[in-house]
């Protein structure tokens, strides 16, 4: 955004959504952290957002490991977390590398539970699992659902049907294309509806456009739609939990 005063960024920055996780995961009471991240540039932005934002509230990180971007087996570091006493998990990767994660996780006496949850107490070790999880799909439900009961995610969008500002456009874009949105498919909507927002306002010129659009708030398939001063996105966007459907399988909803 800082190339042109009439550029702005309506995806969620990397940042915002780990910090946003970091919030969620406070507010329901986690306190002790641990970090599995790929090393990477992407690994490094997000879990230095997210180390800030835990420390900043008030709490602590026990374990900080790096895996090698192209990793497939997990069970080194996994065996090195489950030295410390953490009690909340954050993975700053994508849902196809989550899906690796997860089961290796389970194998090593972990079980995912929602965070806050304070329940009997199953077989394992409890800890709560947050993820950034781009990409996240129901290919990821398929695989990997079992094992990650009460993940939550912030991938900036999923196609949430249930939803009710999610669901419709769903629909709609199921009906139109054969397929299920996604992320690219929903931020460029909201993209256009930004514009037509402020068209409708009155916009009729492109600086009129930028002027509307900074204060201007659209509620958008990806949350609620504001930008900073600098004409970025504000906030992480929504969150999504996965959590079992009353058949006994594994759905992903969203969080509102």
């Amino acid at each position: 955004t800082a190339g042109s005063p009439h550029v702005f960024g309506v995806w969620h920055r990397i940042e915002e959504r780990a910090r946003l996780l970091a919030r969620y995961a406070h507010q329901k009471g986690a306190r002790k952290f641990a970090i599995l991240a790929p090393d990477s540039a992407y690994g490094a932005r997000a879990a230095g957002a997210f180390v800030h934002e835990v420390e900043t509230l008030g709490g602590k990180v026990v374990f900080d490991t790096r895996y090698p971007k192209g990793s497939t087996t997990f069970i080194e570091p996994v065996k090195a977390l489950a030295k410390q006493s953490a009690d909340a998990l954050f993975v700053p990767d994508s849902a196809a590398k989550l899906e690796l994660i997860a089961p290796q996780l389970r194998s090593l006496d972990f079980f995912v539970r929602a965070p806050g949850d304070r329940g009997a107490p199953r077989k394992g070790r409890p800890i709560a699992l947050f993820s950034l999880a781009e990409g996240l799909s129901a290919r990821f439900v398929a695989n990997a659902g079992r094992y990650a009961e009460g993940a939550v995610f912030a991938p900036g969008f999923y196609p949430d049907e249930s939803d009710n500002r999610i669901g419709p456009f769903v629909v709609k874009f199921r009906d139109a294309y054969g397929e299920d949105p996604g992320p690219f498919d929903a931020y460029a909507y909201d993209a256009a509806l930004c514009v037509r927002a402020v068209v409708e306002q009155g916009a009729d010129s492109r600086a009129r456009v930028a002027e509307l659009l900074q204060a201007s708030q659209v509620e958008g398939v990806t949350g609620t739609i504001r930008f900073t001063p600098s004409r970025e996105r504000q906030g992480g966007g929504l969150l999504f939990r996965l959590v079992r459907d009353p058949s006994g399988g594994f759905v992903i909803r969203a969080e509102r």
